[in-house]
């Protein structure tokens, strides 16, 4: 089970000062990337073209996400987990992976909340701060990514704003930037703020987004 982290100082005569690091937030990451999820993904986006984002979210960036609100709210209707079934097992099987990590009972299982999308950013294109407040996780896959901040970093916003405004600890850091590395995939809890910085490079950066939710 994941405890917190925590370190110490070392005072006089041998005594130690520690504090704690506690309620931090769990984010996971693996590099999970194999041929054949490569080959799954880059044969549905041949089929699946991108579309702008502002039609949809207020973001500057490309996507396959297609929007349906009704009486059980918005739906991304892109088949994109039935075209790419081992990206799906490989999402699911560390989202299991995940959950025994923090302690949960073997009888929690993650479920794929309606489908995948993808995202590209091209040079000058970004994602603003949002987050996912349908899931109880969020998870980004890299694609194709050359793993460069500059090509556009995921920012992973603090969630206690109490921690920002305390003359205590508002001097400590409010975010955490993670490279686009290829191949990676990062899980964290749905109501994280998350944002995507610029693309400064001349190359695209492809992710596959999605949500999930945990059942008993």
């Amino acid at each position: 089970m994941c405890r917190g982290s925590w370190w110490y100082i070392e005072v006089t005569k041998g005594r130690k000062s520690m504090i704690e690091a506690w309620f931090a937030t769990p984010v996971y990451y693996e590099d999970v990337g194999t041929d054949e999820i490569s080959k799954e993904i880059t044969a549905y986006l041949e089929e699946r073209p991108f579309r702008s984002a502002l039609g949809v979210w207020n973001d500057n960036c490309d996507i396959t996400f297609d929007r349906e609100t009704g009486s059980q709210g918005t739906k991304s209707h892109t088949n994109m987990l039935a075209a790419c079934p081992t990206f799906k097992h490989t999402a699911i099987t560390n989202a299991t992976r995940y959950l025994g990590m923090l302690g949960h009972p073997p009888e929690a299982k993650p479920e794929f909340v309606y489908d995948a999308w993808a995202n590209r950013t091209k040079k000058g294109q970004y994602q603003n701060y949002h987050l996912h407040g349908d899931a109880d996780i969020s998870g980004v896959y890299y694609h194709e990514s050359t793993g460069e901040h500059e090509q556009g970093s995921l920012i992973l916003k603090n969630p206690s704003s109490a921690f920002e405004i305390s003359r205590l600890t508002g001097n400590q850091p409010q975010d955490v930037h993670y490279p686009p590395v290829q191949g990676r995939l990062f899980l964290f809890p749905g109501f994280l703020e998350h944002a995507v910085l610029i693309n400064q490079t001349n190359t695209p950066r492809i992710s596959v987004a999605f949500n999930l939710k945990i059942s008993f």
